[in-house]
């Protein structure tokens, strides 16, 4: 059967934390077919736009912004697309700004250890990550970026991806004309700061990055989790995070 390589969390090549990881292709093709067959029609839509993106180096947009609720399928699709990419041999990152979520996601690692970001950073921090280290390679090799839990990303550290991503690709089109999908809920957890107020967490979230609005956004709307008589609380839970409340 094909053995495909890609590389994972581990020891270490130029300074690198990764190593090769053998990758079953067919048992991942496999995977994706019977995952991609499973979503519903939401999910099936953004599926669709991603992997347009993907094969087509010259699609009209490859910047993908999926706002998700709790309990919408997001996680679903990320396996979606990981298990279908990896089926076709295709390269491809996904990530998430903290270790739990990140592993959850096939593959995953942090924005922190993908790109080798120190703890403290501002808008002149670089990666650690050198084009020809085995991190780089895999970086410039990938036709996907997967980033979870974006709502948790300070802004500061999302434009240093992009950064990233242009250096270590050598290709100065935003984002390395890479298709990316960012994906969280803006209703839960923001950047968390250390001492900061309330407007300066809020300055701090990437939707104050000057790459934000070029992305096209999708929603995933219908919760797959609720039973039918479950609907109305979920619902209800919307209108709260958004601010649609009537006060008390």
């Amino acid at each position: 059967m094909p053995i495909g390589v890609y590389l994972m969390d581990n020891n270490n090549d130029d300074n690198t934390n990764a190593a090769s990881d053998a990758i079953d292709i067919e048992a991942e093709r496999e995977e994706g077919e019977r995952l991609r067959n499973l979503l519903n029609p939401e999910q099936a839509r953004v599926f669709e736009a991603v992997m347009n993106a993907v094969h087509d180096p010259h699609a009209p947009n490859c910047l993908f912004l999926l706002d998700a609720a709790a309990g919408s399928g997001k996680s679903f699709l990320f396996q979606t697309l990981i298990s279908v990419l990896r089926g076709e041999d295709t390269p491809l990152i996904a990530m998430a700004p903290t270790g739990l979520t990140a592993s959850l996601l096939k593959g995953g690692r942090t924005l922190h250890s993908r790109f080798k970001i120190p703890l403290d950073v501002n808008e002149t921090t670089t990666t650690g990550v050198s084009p020809t280290s085995t991190d780089g390679r895999l970086i410039a090799a990938a036709k996907l970026i997967i980033t979870d839990e974006i709502s948790m990303v300070n802004k500061t550290i999302f434009d240093l991806v992009e950064r990233g991503l242009r250096g270590i690709s050598t290709d100065n089109r935003p984002f390395a004309n890479k298709a990316v999908i960012i994906a969280g809920d803006f209703r839960q957890t923001l950047p968390a700061l250390l001492n900061a107020n309330r407007q300066t967490i809020v300055d701090s979230c990437m939707k104050g990055s000057r790459n934000f609005h070029a992305f096209q956004r999708h929603d995933l709307q219908v919760n797959v989790r609720t039973r039918g008589d479950e609907q109305h609380f979920s619902a209800w839970l919307i209108e709260l995070g958004n601010g649609m409340l009537p006060p008390l």
